[in-house]
């Protein structure tokens, strides 16, 4: 993350103590766990990464046209490309997590 993240990440610290977290799962990438690390070590919550917290598979081949592969997956939550997952797919993903 930049100087700018990390100063983000502490000032999330204020936000978020006193709303009644009493857990934390975070997606495995470096940026979130940077994210969150502030926050876990104020609040003495340990961070446990969730594999399920990560971006969208697009496709196992490559996307020619990547504006419009956007613009169709926004428009059909159900569109996807070969080997990749459909909005609705990564959506359902998500709040399992949850």
């Amino acid at each position: 993350m930049t100087a700018h993240g990390f100063a983000q990440a502490d000032s999330l610290v204020s936000t978020l103590t006193g709303i009644g977290i009493d857990h934390i799962r975070c997606s495995p990438y470096d940026r979130a766990r940077q994210s969150v690390a502030p926050f876990a070590s104020a609040s003495g919550l340990d961070v446990r990464l969730d594999e399920r917290l990560v971006e969208r598979r697009r496709s196992r081949q490559p996307i020619s046209n990547y504006i419009d592969f956007v613009r169709q997956s926004f428009a059909d939550f159900d569109f996807c490309k070969p080997g990749g997952e459909s909005g609705r797919e990564v959506g359902a993903r998500g709040l399992i997590v949850l």
